[in-house]
């Protein structure tokens, strides 16, 4: 310890019966429950006990692009499992954004070692503001998860060989998006959901299948909200599809039910 010229000197002794070495629930800093919405995720192979986590948080100040002082730089482990979240062509581990909206979009960039099994779990979903939900998208498999109903094993997928090979970036997003209600009305059989014409070449599709008084999203890659309709009583609905749509496949979401659209 250093000491001021003139001053006298003075010893910081640390022993080693001081040490932590067993977990401990002693708070460090911070003394009240932290407000902030944060969500943590967590890679996971199928066997083994290697995990990576990635945090992303809202933070008064921060902004969609990196800063210094509220993110930090995703350092690539040696064993090949990495998960983090792609901001202004960099890789972070933890991202701090200005807020969590409806309209907040985080692409997450997986890297495995090697082909096979892996999971997406969730770690902490804490203070997501009210109405609120933060969803898994996977372009892939055109599926949107509920991160807070997602079970404990998470959210299980497949990597190939070729897939391995490089961070695999384009798949899977962090979409904060409207939640949707919980059903109050008795259950009753569920039609199959049905898109015509698929594909589509502009214009209008029509969506059959739907329980009524449905929302029904039209979404892009990103996750990104492109149309909206409500089922009518008949369970069917028109979705006016821009002219400037671009072409592409899209992902057709009916409460709990997707279906593919292909824009040509």
């Amino acid at each position: 310890m250093r000491v001021a010229a003139g001053q006298p000197s003075a010893t910081l002794t640390f022993r080693n019966s001081q040490r932590l070495t067993s977990p401990d629930a002693t708070t460090f800093q911070r003394t009240t429950a932290d407000t902030r919405p944060l969500v943590q995720l967590r890679l996971r192979g199928a066997t083994g006990t290697l995990s990576d986590d990635a945090y992303v948080y809202a933070e008064a100040g921060a902004t969609p692009g990196v800063d210094a002082q509220y993110d930090a730089v995703k350092l690539p482990n040696s064993n090949g499992l990495n998960l983090s979240m792609a901001a202004a062509g960099q890789q972070l581990a933890i991202n701090g954004l200005p807020a969590f909206t409806t309209g907040t979009t985080v692409p997450l960039s997986v890297g495995v070692p090697a082909a096979g099994a892996y999971a997406l779990q969730v770690a902490q979903l804490l203070n997501l503001p009210a109405g609120t939900a933060a969803v898994l998208v996977d372009t892939q498999l055109g599926t949107r998860t509920d991160l807070a109903a997602l079970p404990a094993a998470g959210y299980a997928f497949s990597v190939t060989s070729a897939q391995a090979a490089a961070l695999l970036t384009g798949r899977f997003f962090l979409n904060l998006a409207a939640a949707a209600p919980l059903a109050t009305a008795a259950g009753r059989a569920t039609a199959t959901l049905q898109l015509y014409p698929n594909p589509a070449h502009g214009g209008a599709a029509t969506l059959t299948g739907a329980l009524p008084g449905t929302a029904v999203t039209v979404m892009d890659a990103l996750g990104r909200t492109v149309v909206t309709a409500t089922a009518d009583a008949a369970g069917t609905a028109a979705l006016a599809l821009p002219a400037s749509l671009p072409a592409g496949v899209y992902v057709v979401r009916a409460g709990t039910r997707a279906v593919k659209l292909t824009v040509e």
